[in-house]
């Protein structure tokens, strides 16, 4: 089976990517929530893993990652009970401790866009 045309250029340019699998895996969709919002043009390592180790940390989640493929887990922290915790942006802006926002121009901060 070929591809159409129109994708040949980006399959081409998804094989030539360095992709790594995973090494963990977030136990919480909540906080894959948190790690997707606080990626976006931030320095992983030291921006969005300090952030997500936060909120886990203030959730009572001691271990926030596992090695993957895990997927028999129990959610420590439900997206409802996640936003019930953290019922405005001044909260979870209390526990990240991070100010960035969605875009330099105009962009929300990334804990308002969590909470959307």
């Amino acid at each position: 089976m070929s591809a159409p045309a129109d994708l040949s250029l980006v399959i081409e340019a998804v094989r030539g990517l360095d992709l790594r699998p995973r090494r963990w895996q977030w136990v919480s969709l909540s906080l894959c929530v948190v790690d997707a919002v606080y990626s976006i043009g931030a320095h992983y390592d030291q921006h969005v893993l300090p952030v997500v180790r936060r909120v886990a940390a203030d959730a009572g989640i001691e271990t926030p990652s596992v090695p993957p493929p895990v997927t028999d887990l129990t959610d420590p922290l439900p997206l409802e009970a996640f936003l019930d915790r953290y019922d405005t942006v001044d909260a979870l802006l209390a526990v990240t401790n991070n100010r960035q926002r969605t875009s330099p121009r105009g962009g929300i901060l990334k804990a308002e866009a969590i909470l959307l």
